[in-house]
């Protein structure tokens, strides 16, 4: 089976070193290539998770740019996450994003 090639765009969301944690878990499944945070206060704060230990740090346009990614784990804070998925979206990656998905419902 071909892994699947993941990012993990934003990384303040409550759950976002449980995803990461999970999808190395399982190396035949997942590749991560790379971790993004845009926010250097959000990277400084929350960087340091012990899941993200080892992964490449990549930047928003290098990740919107690559195309060698399948999906994008996108773990922003809340308030972010939702125009972060849409701009993978609109780059034709698949999304996972987990709720809340800001305050915007028809956004989401």
């Amino acid at each position: 089976m071909k892994k699947l090639r993941v990012a993990h765009f934003g990384i303040a969301h409550d759950h976002s070193g449980v995803t990461m944690e999970c999808a190395r878990k399982y190396p035949d499944v997942y590749e991560v290539v790379g971790i993004c945070e845009p926010d250097e206060a959000m990277r400084a704060e929350y960087g340091g998770d012990p899941a993200y230990v080892g992964v490449p740090w990549i930047t928003e346009e290098e990740l919107l740019s690559r195309d060698d990614i399948d999906a994008v784990f996108c773990e922003g804070h809340e308030l972010r996450s939702v125009s972060d998925a849409q701009k993978c979206i609109d780059r034709g990656l698949h999304v996972h994003l987990d709720k809340p998905g800001g305050i915007d419902l028809l956004a989401f």
